[in-house]
């Protein structure tokens, strides 16, 4: 038959009654199954309604989140170039503030490592280095002229 042991012995020990209120349950189990695959398919059929419905608005999202990241792009692009930019012109302020020492007494390497930030070490080393060569005016303080 196909049926374990205990499922045929259960079968043959059933009165007509208890066949019937089996067969009872199976139809309401069958209708149960029907009804939820029912609802199923209504359910995945609205959800496909919903999701053609918001589809502006989602490629809409989508095209904002796109002109952002253009955006976060460009302006790290920009970021670089601005660095790449500014160490250019840091050595070009010390190349100018090296070439004007003789002619201003070592204040533009004074005021160029005063801007870049290293003025208290390298200031104060370059002002004994001139002291001692001569090569730079100092007050009686100390003061780099």
């Amino acid at each position: 038959m196909g049926t374990s042991v205990e499922e045929a012995q259960r079968l043959f020990n059933m009165s007509e009654e208890q066949y019937a209120l089996d067969a009872m349950k199976q139809q309401e189990l069958q209708e149960l199954a029907q009804e939820t695959q029912e609802i199923g398919e209504q359910l995945k059929s609205a959800f496909m309604a919903l999701a053609v419905d918001l589809r502006p608005l989602i490629e809409g999202f989508a095209d904002v989140v796109k002109g952002i990241s253009a955006a976060a792009n460009f302006v790290g692009k920009l970021t670089n170039g601005m660095a790449g930019f500014i160490k250019v012109g840091v050595v070009a302020a010390g190349l100018a503030a090296l070439i004007a020492a003789p002619f201003t007494g070592g204040t533009s390497l004074a005021a160029y490592l005063a801007i870049i930030g290293t003025a208290g070490s390298l200031a104060g080393g370059l002002a004994a280095l001139g002291g001692a060569t001569g090569a730079t005016d100092t007050l009686s303080s100390g003061e780099v002229i």
